[in-house]
């Protein structure tokens, strides 16, 4: 299994910059490293688009990807007045 003490330290600064230029820097940096590690060959990549309602709450979105990166649907919900 890859793991890389720069890219976990890459990702855990790129959950906590919130400035967008530097944001996609360390994003960068990571893709770099791993192009640099090569853990895998790559075959493909999946555009993907999400939309999600308004309504809803408890739900971070996150630069990776709304699935399997984060706690999940499980903390998704509608607040009791918006029903």
């Amino acid at each position: 299994c890859y793991s890389s003490k720069i890219v976990d330290q890459l990702f855990e600064d790129g959950k906590r910059e919130l400035d967008p230029e530097k944001r996609a820097a360390i994003y960068q940096k990571i893709h770099l490293q791993l192009w640099d590690d090569q853990p895998y060959t790559w075959l493909y990549f999946r555009n993907a688009y999400y939309g999600f309602n308004r309504s809803l709450r408890g739900y971070n979105y996150s630069a990776r990807g709304p699935y399997n990166y984060g706690p999940g649907e499980s903390t998704i919900f509608k607040p009791a007045g918006m029903q």
